[in-house]
């Protein structure tokens, strides 16, 4: 089967992502959560044959290094975001669905804009270093935009549950500041 056809299944089946591990089978995700695609578990030589069409020259030069980001159009599918990484194992590849449009420069993170975004990486972060940026100006008014992306109900319950400060560990600020100061500033 090949890639474009797995998200179009994945579309179809209301999945948002599909992750391809040497030694399991093709996952999808969905808001239900995970689910397996029968079939054999994925070795490290099918999952780079699955990967190889759709990579760019970009992505192929950074895939030499260990780790590629891209964004592609799939027909039937839309704008899909893939991240793969090159382990002693073999290849994992995501591949995100709809999560930003294509052209986008690879390697840039992309901003978390959407509620399910944001649930997708405080989980991640439980397990692994998840990065992401959101475009605020102070912590605390990040910690705000993460709790307003959830709807009122669920809002409280993160915020009082402080679920925030149990999954982040760290974050860091960048700020753009000009090379030198323009005159009469």
């Amino acid at each position: 089967m090949s890639l474009d056809r797995i998200l179009q299944a994945t579309v179809k089946a209301g999945g948002h992502e599909v992750r391809l591990v040497p030694g399991r089978r093709i996952v999808i995700l969905t808001p239900a959560g995970e689910r397996e695609v029968q079939g054999p578990a994925q070795t490290p030589a099918a999952i780079d044959d699955l990967i190889a069409p759709p990579l760019t020259a970009d992505a192929r030069r950074a895939l030499a290094d260990g780790r590629a980001e891209w964004a592609v159009e799939v027909p039937g599918v839309g704008a899909v975001r893939a991240r793969v990484d090159r382990r002693p194992d073999g290849t994992v590849a995501s591949l995100a669905v709809g999560q930003a449009p294509a052209g986008r420069p690879a390697g840039s993170a992309a901003e978390i804009e959407e509620l399910f975004r944001a649930m997708v990486e405080m989980k991640a972060s439980d397990l692994h270093l998840s990065v992401g940026s959101l475009h605020t100006s102070s912590a605390p008014s990040t910690v705000d935009r993460i709790i307003d992306q959830f709807p009122a109900d669920h809002a409280k319950a993160v915020d009082k549950a402080g679920l925030l400060s149990m999954f982040k560990k760290a974050g860091i600020d960048t700020s753009w500041v000009p090379a030198e100061a323009a005159p009469g500033t």
